[in-house]
């Protein structure tokens, strides 16, 4: 009965670590974050209105990853040849990103979603009539930018890291780095932990 007790507990105690929280806090299964030694960074999924955004995201967390000097992890980006004959790289599925990554002999593969939401989208907006040389009041206008960023594995294709960034009310130029700040940070956390035991 004793051996049940404890194994019981023992059992709680790993899955509270494997999975913490939700919302704010990322959600990971820590021993896979662990093992994966090289990513490749796919563009990450995002709407028709910012059709960019899912490339721009994707160049700055492969930038990012790369600058937090973590000496044993490598870092890929989708291949150019890809990029060129994709007409839409933000549809890459997620079963398409784990086979390329494969490919590519990495142990995961980056991906995620840009989630862009600008003022100006309200029914009652209307655009101001600008005269040459005029100065919108509002150039930069209020938006509210989500960043979900997911790490699958290469082995399972299962998603072993997941985590929100948002960036409201910041200029445009810093909204993406703020809130893909707030999704790659605890990653790295994780990686940085780790690099004692590789």
């Amino acid at each position: 009965m004793r051996k049940t007790t404890i194994l019981y507990g023992m059992m709680i105690t790993l899955s509270a670590g494997l999975f913490v929280g939700c919302g704010e806090k990322p959600v990971y299964d820590e021993m896979a974050v662990r093992k994966t030694q090289s990513v490749l960074v796919v563009p990450l999924v995002t709407s028709a209105k910012d059709p960019a955004g899912g490339t721009i995201a994707a160049g700055m967390i492969s930038r990012k990853l790369m600058e937090e000097d973590l000496k044993d992890l490598r870092v890929r980006v989708t291949p150019v040849t890809w990029r060129m004959i994709q007409p839409a790289p933000q549809e890459l599925s997620d079963a398409e990103a784990v086979q390329m990554a494969r490919t590519l002999g990495v142990d995961g593969v980056v991906t995620g979603t840009v989630n862009l939401t600008m003022e100006t989208e309200k029914p009652d907006y209307k655009p101001e009539a600008l005269k040459a040389g005029q100065v919108p009041s509002s150039s930069d206008p209020s938006a509210d930018l989500v960043v979900t960023l997911r790490l699958l594995s290469t082995e399972s294709g299962a998603c072993i890291y997941s985590m929100n960034g948002r960036a409201t009310g910041i200029s445009s130029g810093g909204r993406m780095e703020v809130a893909i700040g707030q999704a790659v940070d605890p990653l790295v956390g994780i990686w940085r932990k780790a690099q004692r035991g590789w």
